[in-house]
């Protein structure tokens, strides 16, 4: 069947206009010339910090695995738990801000190391990725180091300050939440203390009021005592002050949390 004008014409310009949805679309996370000379003195040529969604890091002090999901972000440590928010933000941020000591050559970039380097750092970012990798240690500046860069279109590398460096010695103990019991009154349903000689169980009433076993109400001294003291404890050493608070909020008595009872007794 042959075509005539008009309809080869319609035919054409059907094409085209497919064509540039492919293009748009192969480009749209693409970085802008305008995001480019914007960034053109960080490390990172382009940066969403909104959209950076996992965050992989591979070093011999071990693999740290950051990813951001419905509830926030998890560590993965080795199973996922939730992550310090801020610990995390410090670091997208340090990412996103990092420069570089100077630029090095695209001739350079598998020089240095960087062929076989000894930590590795990806980021997803929307649909994008971002791989930096670290290389030898570079005699100047101080402290500081080789890293190439895999994406937004190219491989580059670059000599890095001791401050950016320092990114890839990050583990997953540095993103575990410090507080090891992370509710407070308002969240908490239900606690329960188990002891080799009894059990007291304090279940939340109306009006943020707890009750021993769910029926006689407890005293608010003890309760909010025990609460706070529990939220008190965290991961880091020194331990002799958790230790007493732990002991405290454990040494709570049924006794004690009854109205006009102290089963509660600080040790500060």
């Amino acid at each position: 069947m042959k075509l005539g004008r008009t309809e080869l014409m319609s035919v054409v310009l059907a094409g085209l206009a497919v064509a540039s949805v492919l293009g748009v679309l192969a480009t749209r996370h693409a970085p802008t010339s305008a995001e480019r000379d914007e960034r053109a003195k960080n490390l990172l040529p382009v940066w969403h910090e909104d959209e950076v969604s996992r965050i992989e890091l591979d070093a011999s002090g071990g693999a740290l695995v950051l990813e951001k999901g419905g509830t926030g972000w998890t560590v993965g440590a080795p199973e996922p738990e939730p992550a310090d928010a801020a610990t995390v933000q410090k670091l997208v941020g340090a990412l996103g801000f990092a420069t570089p000591a100077r630029k090095l050559e695209a001739a350079e970039a598998n020089a240095h190391g960087l062929a076989k380097p000894r930590a590795t750092l990806r980021v997803r970012m929307g649909e994008s990725a971002l791989t930096l990798a670290l290389g030898d240690a570079a005699p100047t500046p101080s402290g500081g180091a080789y890293v190439a860069l895999d994406g937004a279109g190219a491989r580059r590398a670059a000599v890095v300050p001791r401050e950016v460096v320092a990114l890839f010695t990050a583990r997953a103990d540095d993103f575990r939440e410090r507080a090891l019991v992370t509710l407070g009154a308002r969240e908490l349903e239900e606690l329960t203390i188990v002891r080799p000689t009894d059990t007291l169980r304090l279940v939340r009433g109306p009006a943020l009021a707890f009750r021993i076993d769910g029926t006689e109400r407890a005293s608010r001294q003890c309760t909010k005592g025990a609460i706070c003291a529990f939220a008190t404890i965290h991961r880091e050493e020194p331990i002799d002050g958790q230790r007493e608070r732990a002991e405290s909020a454990f040494g709570t008595r049924r006794e004690g949390c009854r109205q006009g009872g102290r089963g509660y007794v600080s040790r500060q």
